[in-house]
C-alpha cells in the first residue's frame, strides 16, 4: 500500500510538471507598450519573454555573438521552412548590428501584431531617455502561440539608398486596441 501511494504522489508530482510546461505565459503580461528595455546580457534569458529576447538578442549580435545566439535560439515557427529561414536572415544581419557596439542601446516597447500561430513584438532603437535614434532603425521578435517561446526575426537598420522600413501600420500599441 505504501508503494502505491508513493507511486501515485510520484506520478502525480510528473504529470503537475509536464502540465506546468505547457502553460504558456499568456501575452497580456507582457504588454507594457512604451516600455524602455536596455540592450544587454541578461544573465539567465527567458525565452518565453520577448522583451527578454528582444535586449538579450540585440546585444549579442551588436557584440559579435550572432553565432552564439543562433547556437542558444531556435526558431518558434509552425513552418520549420519559415523557421530556417527567419534565422539565417539574423545570421545574415545580426552582425550589421554590431555599428552599435559599446554604446548604450535601448529598445522602446511600440507595437504588437496578433497572427493565428505567433505574435509579433515592435521594439524602437532609442536612447535611455527613449529618444529614437536617427533614421528609426527597428527590431521585431516572434512569440509562438503554441509553445511561448521567443526568437530574433527582424532587423530594420537604416540604408542610405533606401531609408529604413516603416514599421507596418495596424499593430497595437496600446492596451486600449487589445481585442
Amino acid at each position: 500500500m505504501r508503494k502505491i501511494r508513493s507511486l501515485s504522489a510520484l506520478l502525480f508530482i510528473a504529470i503537475s510538471c509536464l502540465a506546468q510546461e505547457q502553460v504558456r505565459t499568456p501575452d497580456s503580461v507582457y504588454l507594457t507598450f512604451g516600455k524602455i528595455f536596455r540592450a544587454e546580457s541578461i544573465p539567465s534569458p527567458s525565452f518565453s519573454n520577448p522583451h527578454h529576447i528582444a535586449q538579450y538578442a540585440f546585444f549579442r549580435c551588436s557584440n559579435g555573438q550572432t553565432k552564439q545566439l543562433l547556437r542558444e535560439m531556435g526558431h518558434v515557427e509552425t513552418d520549420a521552412d519559415l523557421g530556417k529561414a527567419f534565422l539565417t536572415y539574423v545570421r545574415e544581419f545580426g552582425p550589421d548590428l554590431e555599428q552599435f557596439k559599446r554604446q548604450a542601446i535601448y529598445l522602446k516597447f511600440h507595437g504588437y501584431f496578433v497572427n493565428k500561430t505567433i505574435t509579433v513584438w515592435y521594439y524602437y532603437l532609442v536612447k535611455k531617455d527613449g529618444a529614437h535614434l536617427a533614421h528609426d532603425p527597428w527590431i521585431s521578435v516572434h512569440r509562438s502561440n503554441t509553445t511561448g517561446q521567443c526568437a530574433l526575426t527582424g532587423i530594420f537598420l537604416y540604408d542610405p539608398r533606401d531609408g529604413t522600413p516603416t514599421m507596418p501600420k495596424n499593430l497595437i500599441t496600446s492596451n486600449d486596441n487589445i481585442k
